[in-house]
């Protein structure tokens, strides 16, 4: 096992060292100070958006069911979706035994 002496006289340690410090005095000191809004998108239209698509936004139902014989509890998160009217079934040509197939024997 090397000394710890011989260790920091390493140039590879101080080059990765240096390295360090020179890129976290860039993105922390010198961007941290900078005005990078250019690059950012428009905050008012991302906010009009936002605002446009939330009411169109599914909501999520929860179900909380009793496990270990009612020591926990198991939660289930889910997304109504919207139910297939029977004429949009029948386009889409779809039949009973396709939809409820017969339970097994």
């Amino acid at each position: 096992m090397k000394p710890l002496s011989s260790i920091l006289k390493s140039p590879r340690l101080w080059g990765l060292t240096g390295t360090a410090l020179v890129l976290y005095f860039l993105v922390f000191v010198v961007f941290g100070k900078l005005d990078m809004s250019w690059i950012m998108p428009d905050t008012n239209q991302i906010a009009r958006t936002f605002i446009s698509v939330w009411p169109r936004l599914p909501f999520f139902a929860v179900q909380k069911e009793p496990v270990d014989g009612g020591k926990g509890q198991e939660i289930y998160y889910t997304v109504p979706t919207r139910q297939f009217t029977p004429k949009e079934l029948a386009q889409m040509g779809a039949t009973n035994a396709v939809l409820h197939p017969a339970a097994p024997k």
